[in-house]
């Protein structure tokens, strides 16, 4: 019995032996079949990261010809502005080959000392000279209309209409464009006003004060103040007006008015003694 058992044993101990050699090849052979898998994965991912990168090279030389064509592109758009511009400036103004050679250095300057571009500062110019100045006149004044356009966040157009006609409205020189600019900034950044609704005012009030007398920052200080009370532009300016106007040349019932307050016509006539003590 012990023999038969052993006999057993043995062939049993046999094909246990043969499976697990079997088993073992067949591990062998999927790890073999894995190796193989995680190559070719490999390999396809270094195609591809190689056909990425490619890609990536090909795209970038892409937006740099690109941008390289913008730049060109730009550039020479500018410069077709400014010569534009500088030729219409020449049509207004009239101006000699050496007034011509001034603006354009003045553009340019400007071009390169701002944030405004040379075509942009010759349009400067251009507007100026279609509102009657001459080469001379323009230049002076465009540092100050390019300051008062970015401070006061507008227009050229609107900044040098403002400088202009308050030139005009006070009677006052292309010297006093920074005086007007600041006068202007100073009360826009003091009361509830901007730069259009302060011109807007001036438009009613201005010529009526500068032939008073009155000055400039004496008149912006009061339509900033009528501002502050929510009285703006157009409104302010003839409000304004309307008060000048009467204490000049009160009515009857105005002058009994002024009496009975102890005060004489004299006293309160802005013509007199101006805005602030009138």
């Amino acid at each position: 019995m012990a023999t038969m058992s052993a006999g057993i044993n043995a062939s049993a101990a046999t094909a246990g032996a043969n499976q697990f050699v079997q088993a073992a090849n067949r591990v062998k052979s999927g790890a073999r079949e894995m190796d193989t898998s995680i190559e070719r994965t490999t390999a396809s991912a270094g195609r591809m990261g190689k056909m990425m990168s490619d890609l990536r090279t090909t795209l970038l030389a892409m937006g740099g010809a690109w941008t390289v064509h913008k730049l060109v592109r730009d550039t020479a758009g500018a410069m077709a502005d400014f010569e534009q511009n500088m030729a219409f400036v020449q049509a207004v103004t009239k101006s000699t080959t050496s007034q011509m050679g001034a603006m354009e250095r003045a553009a340019r300057e400007m071009g390169a000392t701002t944030r405004y571009t040379a075509a942009q500062a010759a349009e400067g110019l251009l507007i100026l000279s279609r509102a009657g100045l001459s080469a001379q006149q323009a230049i002076q004044t465009l540092p100050a209309v390019l300051s008062m356009a970015l401070v006061g966040m507008t227009s050229l157009k609107i900044a040098a209409d403002v400088v202009v006609n308050t030139m005009y409205q006070f009677d006052l020189a292309v010297e006093d464009a920074v005086r007007i600019t600041d006068a202007f900034v100073n009360i826009t950044n003091k009361t509830n006003t901007d730069i259009i609704q302060l011109a807007e005012g001036m438009k009613y009030a201005g010529s009526i004060a500068g032939l008073l007398g009155i000055e400039l920052e004496e008149t912006s200080a009061a339509l900033g103040i009528l501002a502050n009370r929510g009285i703006k532009s157009s409104l302010a300016g003839t409000k304004l007006r309307g008060v000048l106007l009467a204490l000049v040349n009160p009515t009857k019932k105005g002058r009994d008015a002024i009496k009975q307050m102890g005060l004489s016509v004299e006293s309160v006539n802005p013509e007199i003694v101006g805005m602030t003590k009138a």
